[in-house]
């Protein structure tokens, strides 16, 4: 099967495309290695360094056809986002967003992606909108999906941590 999976310099991303290589995909990896690394990337990977925000991430699934995305680029920093909040809604729900608009386009059966809400609002209260911007997001996308009249399953896998530090 053919995987696109973003994100995949950096620490979970790449471990997620050695287990889907171990299992014998085909996997395409987009990154534009902000914080992930080269050293990261599985040389049986196709790479692209891109910007998931970027329009031409449509070239990408036109050459690549994935038929699942499995979704882990993000700006993922908390004094970042407090920082600069309009910088990481761009990144993380625009970016997202034109995956999807993708995903759509060119016919990707599944998108898999994990959101990232739980540590963040458990422990900080100094992002407490945190979770419902995620869970805001999720709607859109179902909303979305719903508009377009596809039948595009969006699969978001709760890690469930609710350790307190």
């Amino acid at each position: 099967m053919r995987i696109l999976v973003t994100g995949g310099a950096g620490f979970i991303g790449s471990n997620v495309v050695d287990g889907y290589i171990r299992e014998g995909h085909d996997v395409v990896v987009v990154d534009n290695l902000f914080t992930g690394k080269k050293s990261n990337l599985n040389p049986k990977a196709t790479f692209y360094e891109m910007d998931i925000r970027s329009p031409e991430i449509r070239k990408i699934f036109e050459r690549e056809k994935p038929e699942i995305l499995n979704h882990h680029a993000a700006q993922i920093s908390v004094p970042a986002s407090v920082s600069d909040p309009l910088f990481d809604a761009d990144v993380n729900l625009r970016g997202f967003l034109n995956l999807l608009e993708n995903a759509v386009s060119h016919k990707t059966r599944k998108v898999i992606f994990i959101p990232q809400e739980e540590p963040f609002t458990e422990r900080r209260k100094s992002i407490p909108r945190l979770r419902g911007i995620c869970r805001s997001l999720f709607l859109l996308m179902r909303y979305r999906n719903s508009v377009r009249s596809t039948t595009l399953p969006i699969i978001g896998i709760s890690t469930g941590s609710n350790t307190r530090s």
